[in-house]
């Protein structure tokens, strides 16, 4: 499936594990270790670190329901619920710092994908506008778009805080698109989410295409063009 390019102006990027590859497992890994041996949970961490990816996975799902949240709301809540779960109470400040861990580790390992810079300056030498739409905090973002240089690739950066607004909810999209002067129906949004991202996107008649590195499976019936890498994105276009 290919896309027409005489239609197509702009082309979105989501940034977490689409323009960035994933943060490495042994990261969150070992702060969550870290974490149990703080607050002295009485099991492993081995065992501490399965139950929270569960309570992450439900954690998404409610959240998914609002137009709008933190990201550090997020990371907070699944840590309480795993409190919870093991009967705790009263470890707030634990959980400060456990995100403020977490943002420290994004801003100190996240990495571009090996073909994310080559692919944004073959976009811009073909002349389409490049906007980043992210669902982040921008305590996360602003020392990644410094560290990266983003925006010198890019000609906008959303996150979901300075929009007020978390992908799949239409207002972001619509604000991304606005600020760059090019309606919906020409701008082209990639990214790993299916929820977030492709539902998202298209929900404002935008042209999805999934970033689908891991063989995932569609949440609907929604049919749309599917890549493993960026630079295969080049030949939609």
């Amino acid at each position: 499936m290919t896309l027409s390019s005489n239609s197509i102006r702009a082309v979105f990027f989501d940034l977490g594990e689409t323009l960035f590859q994933p943060l490495d497992n042994w990261v969150t890994s070992g702060n969550i270790a870290k974490f149990a041996g703080t607050i002295q949970v009485p099991v492993s961490s081995d065992e501490i670190i399965t139950q929270y990816r569960k309570l992450r996975e439900e954690v998404t799902l409610d959240f998914a329901k609002r137009s709008f949240y933190l990201h550090k709301d997020f990371v907070n809540e699944a840590m309480r619920r795993l409190l919870a779960h093991y009967g705790l109470k009263d470890v707030d400040e634990a959980i400060e710092n456990f995100s403020y861990s977490q943002r420290d580790a994004v801003i100190e390992y996240l990495k571009p994908q090996s073909d994310c810079v080559e692919v944004l300056e073959l976009l811009r030498e073909r002349e389409f506008k490049l906007s980043i739409v992210s669902n982040i905090d921008d305590d996360w973002l602003d020392p990644l778009i410094e560290t990266w240089k983003l925006d010198s690739y890019v000609d906008f950066i959303l996150s979901s805080e300075t929009a007020q607004s978390c992908k799949p909810d239409t207002s972001i999209f619509m604000q991304a698109s606005h600020a760059v002067g090019i309606a919906p129906h020409q701008i082209v949004f990639v990214g790993d989410s299916f929820v977030n991202d492709v539902e998202g996107a298209y929900s404002v008649g935008m042209h999805p295409v999934w970033l689908n590195q891991h063989d995932a499976l569609p949440t609907t019936e929604l049919s749309v063009p599917q890549i493993k890498t960026l630079s295969a994105l080049l030949e939609l276009l």
